[in-house]
């Protein structure tokens, strides 16, 4: 919904160096200064790694309204917003977007997956009540034995 519109594009996990690079070289901006909004330490240093690794100066904030400040005081030429919720991550996109000096700094979410063209979401029913996981780990076992019946397959193809 209005989260796609707010946003100039997305990063998925596991990072891609090439997916990144390309995604910041479509705003046709110089490598300049990123400001990275993360509540998880693992995913903020892999990009800080990736982003500093080809000339990005990153500047790393889990707390998102020492993030806004910032982002005021001295406007990045990006802003990347970590794996919040998707609450947290409306509220902080309206919070970038609303302040007329950050309105056109280009904003990137990532996200823990984007489900691809040919990738269809499953959904599974929950056969307990207590945590509701215990549903899941059938369906898993089932998409892994599919998956290693059809590795088995492309091997022995070759």
């Amino acid at each position: 919904g209005e989260l796609r519109l707010a946003s100039n594009g997305y990063l998925s996990k596991p990072f891609d160096r090439f997916g990144v690079m390309s995604l910041l070289e479509s705003q046709l901006k110089p490598r300049g200064k990123v400001v990275l909004i993360s509540p998880d330490q693992e995913e903020a240093r892999n990009l800080q790694v990736l982003l500093g690794a080809e000339g990005y100066g990153v500047k790393l904030f889990s707390d998102k309204a020492q993030a806004l400040m910032a982002c005021s005081d001295s406007p990045p030429d990006f802003i990347i917003i970590g794996t919040f919720p998707r609450e947290s991550c409306e509220d902080l996109l309206a919070g970038v977007k609303l302040v007329s000096e950050r309105a056109d700094i280009p904003c990137f979410l990532v996200l823990d997956a984007v489900p691809g063209r040919n990738s269809k979401q499953v959904t599974a029913e929950a056969r307990t009540r207590k945590s509701g996981a215990e549903g899941l780990y059938p369906l898993i076992l089932e998409v892994e034995k599919t998956y290693a019946h059809k590795w088995g397959e492309d091997r022995s193809g070759r």
